[in-house]
């Protein structure tokens, strides 16, 4: 009798460590089937994002799928079957999005409320014939998925750890060179100022109707000089923006994130003013172009040309991206705070060698400001059919920036000042292409008139004052056409 109870207790511990071991791969399934989503963003977005802006959202979706696994496991008492109706449900969940925009391509009437409740049934129906294939096929199944979803996690974070290691490596560099004491220059400051998205003047008045000359001649009062005809190649900002900073057309739409990035870190712009003793200082949204900005918090690099963070990027594809609203302060506060450190003088140090780079993402949507720098409802925040919205964040900019100039060129007469735009509205039905990549050009260089900038592009725009602050021979380039 002892020794059937004692291998009675002995069956039952093997079992219960049978089913342990069950429901821990069934919980690695589903954990696995969570972060992916999340992990693929950070990865393709390695040099932007620190791993903080990830993290609690990786936290939320590991949580959910394993109240998704708890419940589902109540219900059937079946560990593979479980694991796999679990992780089918969270794909479903966390990219709810791809699905309801591909039943609203064929049928555009319906809406969420119809799309998903629909989809809810679906998915039970679903449940319901999986049961019918054999239990003991599930462990199989559950093993084919985890072995799927991890190779699919190593495919991409193989190819980002060379560009983690960099990042932490030239993060080491940037502390290391913090802590040494640096002997500033006299040279004259150089501000690049890039606004994303702005019209030229010529543009403003002949698709706007707005006519009015009081920023174009407080400029040119400042001894700017304005060239209303400079073109960009294409309306393309990562494109345009890393030729920019290479002098050259290296880069065009058709390029991948990674390779564009890449173009970015080595360029021949910023070691240009580096090898002439300059220091290279980020303001505003910069961090893309891979110059760490001085006036933004650290840990929230992670931002699209709209101001949106990654996170917003991942729960835009879940299920309650219907249900959330992007919220503009955090954009509205990068561009407010900008302006707000280049209207303070004593942010202004005279002749003091520093490479400025100013990157605003505006008035390229969201409109976030009318014309007083007022707020702008949500629902209007990319309102292209209504010109207004537009207009008022354009007027309202140039006037800030001006402002901005302004105190530049009264506390540091000596600097030279670029004013540009990357392209100008493309989402204007009424222009063609030509206008769409017409640019806000203008030059302030130490009060002198600079007419050889006229009608260039950003690219030769930036070489001719290349040659003429280092002296060096580049010649122009020809623009090419794209898209």
């Amino acid at each position: 009798m002892t020794g059937n109870k004692d291998k009675s207790a002995s069956n039952n511990r093997k079992q219960i460590k049978s089913t342990a071991k069950r429901i821990f791969m069934d919980c690695l399934l589903v954990i696995s089937m969570a972060v992916y989503p999340v992990l693929f963003m950070y990865f393709q977005n390695i040099e932007e994002v620190n791993f903080s802006e990830v993290s609690n959202i990786l936290i939320l979706f590991i949580l959910v799928a394993l109240v998704i696994y708890g419940v589902t496991f109540l219900v059937f008492r079946k560990c593979g079957f479980s694991a796999v109706i679990a992780s089918i449900f969270i794909v479903l969940l966390l990219n709810y999005m791809i699905v309801q925009k591909g039943v609203q391509f064929i049928f555009p009437s319906l809406k969420y409320w119809h799309i998903f409740p629909t989809t809810i049934v679906l998915f039970a129906h679903i449940v319901y014939f999986l049961r019918k294939i054999p239990e003991e096929h599930y462990d199989n199944i559950a093993l084919i998925l985890q072995i799927t979803i991890l190779a699919l996690i190593l495919i991409n974070a193989i190819p980002a750890a060379p560009r983690m290691i960099s990042k932490v490596k030239i993060s080491s560099e940037q502390m290391q060179e913090k802590k040494q004491s640096v002997e500033r220059g006299t040279q004259s400051n150089f501000y690049w100022f890039i606004f994303d998205e702005c019209a030229s003047f010529t543009t403003m008045d002949k698709y706007y109707d707005y006519g009015d000359k009081t920023v174009y001649n407080k400029l040119q009062n400042l001894k700017f000089t304005i060239s209303d005809e400079s073109r960009n190649e294409s309306g393309n900002t990562v494109s345009v923006l890393t030729n920019c900073l290479n002098l050259e057309y290296v880069a065009n739409s058709s390029m991948d994130a990674i390779q564009l990035s890449e173009l970015r870190e080595d360029n021949k712009l910023t070691n240009i003013f580096i090898e002439n003793g300059y220091e290279i200082r980020g303001i505003g949204g910069t961090e893309w172009l891979g110059i760490q900005s001085i006036n933004q918090t650290a840990g929230t690099t992670g931002k699209t040309i709209e101001g949106k963070q990654i996170s917003d990027l991942i729960m835009q594809n879940t299920v309650l991206a219907p249900l959330l609203q992007f919220d503009g302060t955090a954009a509205a506060k990068v561009i407010i705070e900008t302006f707000e450190y280049l209207q303070d003088e004593d942010n202004i140090e005279a002749d003091s060698s520093q490479f400025n780079v100013i990157y605003l993402c505006t008035p390229h949507q969201p409109f976030l400001f009318d014309k007083d720098g007022g707020a702008v409802s949500a629902a209007n925040y990319a309102n292209w059919n209504d010109e207004r919205y537009y207009l008022e964040q354009y007027i309202f900019v140039m006037n800030q920036m001006l402002k901005s100039v302004s105190n530049i060129v009264e506390n540091d007469p000596n600097a030279i000042i670029v004013v540009q735009s990357d392209h100008g509205p493309r989402f204007n039905d009424e222009m063609p292409f030509e206008d769409k990549i017409n640019i806000l050009n203008a030059v302030y260089f130490r009060g002198e008139e600079i007419p050889e900038i006229v009608g260039k592009s950003g690219v030769n725009t930036l070489r001719t004052l290349c040659n003429k602050l280092f002296g060096y021979e580049f010649e122009d380039l020809e623009v090419k056409d794209g898209e």
